[in-house]
């Protein structure tokens, strides 16, 4: 394997101060590459969630990560009971280098996403998530007023030739109107691969749930969301 041919050649030539530096280096550079474009797996930062939440307003977005030069956002929407949406987006001036989006709503099983791969739920110029619109109503992060669990995505970055697979693991609530403290949609954490068109990866399943999280509630998927992080970080 070339990567471990090169690893081989460092440790002859490096000294002990810079052999820390050196494969720290080494094991941030990716080994292999699909069809020119460097295969890379990118895990949630340790960061704070990113929430979109209306407080007296009809719309608000918020940078959740940036992924293949595109940034993705946490967004909400609302203009009445019958008219809303709230989800995942690309920011809109990022729109432009980017082909339609690909989205995988939530389900009890794990799903694999690509960009070719087949059950995708919408596919878009760039958001998804659910959507009121008079008697249209569509969801694809579930039924009920409030729940969590995962979205699934994939995209193209069409300047570059880059292809982003990934999930968002989500909570929402879009029974509180736009009020102080209203609807939001908050991306917990979030995992994505970048490469070529054959870029996969795979979304857990979500677990059947419905009920509004209080207080606690959301202090405990922060703290689930923190210890996955810590845990990824560890692996890595």
């Amino acid at each position: 394997m070339t990567c471990s041919v090169n690893l081989k050649r460092e440790r002859t030539l490096m000294t002990s101060t810079n052999r820390l530096k050196t494969y720290t280096a080494l094991a941030a550079a990716p080994c292999a590459a699909l069809g020119g474009i460097a295969a890379e797996t990118h895990a949630a930062p340790g960061q704070v969630p990113a929430t979109a939440q209306l407080n007296n307003s009809t719309f608000v977005s918020v940078d959740a990560f940036t992924a293949a030069d595109l940034q993705f956002q946490a967004f909400a929407f609302y203009s009445s009971a019958s008219s809303g949406s709230g989800g995942l987006q690309i920011y809109s001036p990022d729109r432009g280098k980017a082909g339609d989006m690909k989205f995988w709503g939530v389900e009890t099983g794990s799903q694999t996403i690509s960009f070719n791969a087949t059950g995708f739920d919408k596919s878009n110029n760039g958001f998804g998530g659910w959507k009121n619109a008079g008697t249209q109503r569509t969801s694809m992060v579930g039924t009920g007023p409030s729940g969590s669990g995962y979205l699934g995505f994939a995209v193209q970055n069409t300047n570059t030739g880059t292809y982003v697979a990934g999930w968002v693991n989500f909570t929402y609530d879009r029974s509180l109107g736009n009020g102080a403290n209203g609807n939001f949609f908050t991306i917990n954490s979030w995992l994505f691969n970048t490469g070529d068109v054959t870029t996969s990866i795979t979304m857990p399943g979500t677990a059947a749930s419905g009920a509004v999280p209080g207080v606690g509630g959301l202090a405990g998927l922060a703290m689930g969301a923190a210890g996955l992080r810590r845990k990824r970080q560890r692996v890595a």
